[in-house]
């Protein structure tokens, strides 16, 4: 499987740990997953139908403007070391969550600050993730 989601304006929410109620909540701009399965597939002597096996599951998570208050530099720079949740929400005409994406299990890497304005910053990141899921 080889398919890229990408949508211009949302929102995240990233969180660490098994609770979602410490999300730290960013509005985010030119969002890019690109999740992917690798399967073997094998087919036993004498056997009429092929096994699939998955070997590997991950995503690419791409974000290249993402604006919060100044807590998302300490939320990024703590996540550093440690599995990192995230969970898009797509925004169509001002309906936020007609579509969005689950990341689970992930790291955050390549952070960059892009802008900053009175009480707001702007970063830009990319990520890795081991498990996902994806609704209309």
């Amino acid at each position: 499987m080889a398919e890229v989601f990408t949508f211009p304006e949302g929102s995240a929410y990233l969180w660490t740990g098994n609770s979602t109620t410490s999300a730290l909540l960013v509005f985010v701009r030119g969002v890019t997953v690109s999740p992917k399965v690798d399967r073997h597939d094998y087919r036993a002597p004498f056997a009429t139908t092929w096994t699939y096996t998955e070997i590997q599951r991950r995503a690419d998570l791409t974000i290249s403007q993402a604006y919060s208050d100044p807590t998302a530099i300490r939320f990024l720079q703590n996540a550093g070391g440690g599995a990192v949740h995230c969970h898009l929400k797509h925004i169509i005409g001002g309906n936020n969550g007609s579509a969005g994406i689950f990341l689970y299990t992930g790291s955050l890497r390549d952070m960059n600050i892009n802008e900053t304005g009175p009480g707001e910053i702007g970063v830009s990141f990319n990520g890795t993730f081991d498990t996902f899921s994806a609704y209309p």
